[in-house]
């Protein structure tokens, strides 16, 4: 059943820690870009918009972005450095509809429909939804139309996401693994929680 629902996939940085482009990294044999993708077809997403680094769309990286370029919507994000945020705005600033918005960073592919089930279920006319394990907050989180509007009007470029969600009010969705709360960010990552337990 569709959701009236959008997601912006962030995958602007530049993978450094990881020194290989995270959205191409494998899981179940498929990119991790893909999985997320298909995830949330699957939920029943309106609209998939990824933010992905200029550098990962061009070159020898084209082949990749052909096997998801007809599913979903990508912006290039030519200016990584300026981090999450940016992306985030570059990501809503191309949102056709006006509804609410899932946040999905490409380094936390575990992501499944009982997730995205569970923060739909709590969504809230204003603020957020966040998925929580112990006292922590994980990905995704859930936007409010309201939320995203006055995001929308926020011109400080260097400002951290944290820093904006702080004033909005936050609706906890306790989870009952830790796996909202993993990013992989480095090899160690990886292999700890992709090679090794899924």
């Amino acid at each position: 059943m569709q959701k009236k629902c959008s997601v912006i996939i962030l995958a602007g940085g530049k993978s450094e820690r990881m020194n290989f482009p995270k959205p191409y990294l494998g899981i179940d044999r498929k990119t991790f870009i893909e999985k997320i993708i298909e995830t949330y077809l699957a939920f029943g997403i309106t609209e998939i918009i990824a933010v992905m680094n200029k550098d990962f769309c061009e070159g020898k990286w084209e082949k990749y972005l052909r096997k998801i370029s007809s599913k979903i919507m990508i912006i290039k994000n030519t200016n990584s450095e300026s981090g999450r945020f940016h992306s985030l705005k570059l990501g809503l600033q191309n949102l056709s509809e006006n509804m609410d918005c899932f946040v999905q960073p490409v380094d936390n592919p575990f992501v499944n429909e009982e997730i995205l089930n569970l923060l739909w279920e709590s969504k809230k006319n204003d603020g957020f939804v966040s998925p929580v394990f112990g006292t922590k907050g994980g990905h995704p989180i859930l936007l409010s139309k309201t939320m995203i509007k006055e995001i929308e009007t926020i011109e400080d470029a260097d400002i951290n996401l944290k820093e904006i969600f702080k004033p909005f009010l936050k609706q906890k969705v306790m989870m009952k693994d830790g796996l909202v709360l993993r990013n992989i960010n480095t090899p160690e990552d990886y292999d700890q929680f992709v090679n090794k337990n899924l």
